[in-house]
């Protein structure tokens, strides 16, 4: 999956969500394969905004996949995200280490 398309995905699930949340709905067309989680166990430091929209971030959002692609495509995802400057050397270091306790 392209970090763009999975930013993209979260971003649609975090409006969704929102609305969700507070009683309404919301214009914005999801596919039928988009999962709503209401997560109360993300810090605040891995919550941002894009386009006044909360997100997780990158870091935080390559961890909520992880269990859900082969572990080769996930690290292909974090090497792209390091290349577009999405996520810095701690970043890769520790989701690396994370890796290796979860699996």
């Amino acid at each position: 999956m392209h970090i763009d398309t999975l930013a993209i995905r979260l971003q649609r699930t975090a409006v969704r969500e929102l609305a969700h949340l507070h009683g309404g709905h919301t214009d914005v067309p999801f596919p039928d394969w988009v999962e709503l989680e209401v997560r109360r166990d993300i810090a605040d430091e891995e919550l941002t905004q894009h386009e006044n929209i909360p997100v997780t971030t990158v870091p935080r959002a390559l961890k909520d996949v992880f269990d859900r692609m082969p572990v080769e495509r996930w690290r292909g995802l974090v090497d792209q995200a390091h290349r577009r400057e999405l996520i810095d050397d701690r970043d890769v270091t520790e989701l690396r280490s994370w890796k290796e306790h979860v699996r």
